[in-house]
């Protein structure tokens, strides 16, 4: 993990420019303390952020929320798996329950969410899936949703402990444990929906290899008689 400086931070929202950037720091992030990567998803490059504020938090936090919220909302719209609604349906519940928690939290601490130059692009990554979910269709909204909903929650649980080490209050520190106990849950569905679709995909796909071997052969067998007949 690098360091990039905090002028650098400010000055780079778009993703790769701050990975770029970062690529060129010869510094380890275990010389300062506060600091967490955040990625914009699991397969790009890792943001490196410096003493990100419990204010800063709790918007990264509520914006994480929101987006897996609008993710949910697009596939309750055009399912067509009764399995995979019923995940969206708890996708929804779940980041509503945690905001809500969340909102009750900075309440009591007292702490109004300010959001960082971060939440540019951590926004803008996730919304990019969301507009993908929209150009699904049919049956195929089902398998982007839950491969999306894989890669966001493993993004997700990866930086709940992040966040949580550079939390100024406990009740910071335990709100992100809870959230990772959750979306780790989330994570372990999500999986296991994405291997029962991945079976079924596999088992239509045999069918219909099999019923078309099958008429083929039937109309061999046609040929053979018709070519056999004086």
């Amino acid at each position: 993990m690098r360091i990039c400086s905090a002028t650098t931070i400010a000055l780079a929202l778009i993703v790769s420019a701050v990975a770029t950037a970062c690529s060129t720091s010869g510094r380890d992030t275990k010389e300062s303390a506060g600091e967490v990567a955040i990625r914009s998803t699991p397969d790009t490059a890792v943001i490196p952020v410096r003493w990100l504020t419990d204010a800063n938090l709790f918007s990264l936090f509520g914006t994480m929320n929101a987006r897996q919220i609008a993710a949910a909302d697009v596939e309750l719209e055009s399912w067509h798996v009764d399995s995979v609604r019923a995940f969206a349906v708890t996708v929804a519940r779940e980041h509503a329950e945690l905001q809500h928690l969340a909102d009750s939290v900075a309440q009591q601490i007292r702490v109004v969410p300010i959001a960082p130059a971060l939440s540019q692009p951590v926004s803008a990554t996730m919304q990019a899936q969301i507009d993908s979910l929209r150009r699904a269709y049919g049956h195929s909204l089902d398998r982007v949703f839950i491969r999306q909903q894989v890669a966001s929650y493993q993004f997700m649980t990866d930086e709940m402990s992040e966040l949580a080490a550079v939390a100024e209050r406990s009740e910071v520190q335990s709100l992100f444990a809870a959230a990772r106990d959750s979306m780790n849950a989330q994570l372990a569905r999500a999986r296991t929906l994405q291997a029962r679709l991945a079976v079924a995909d596999s088992t239509v796909a045999a069918d219909s290899a099999a019923k078309l071997a099958a008429k083929a052969a039937r109309a061999a067998a046609r040929r053979d008689r018709r070519s056999a007949v004086p």
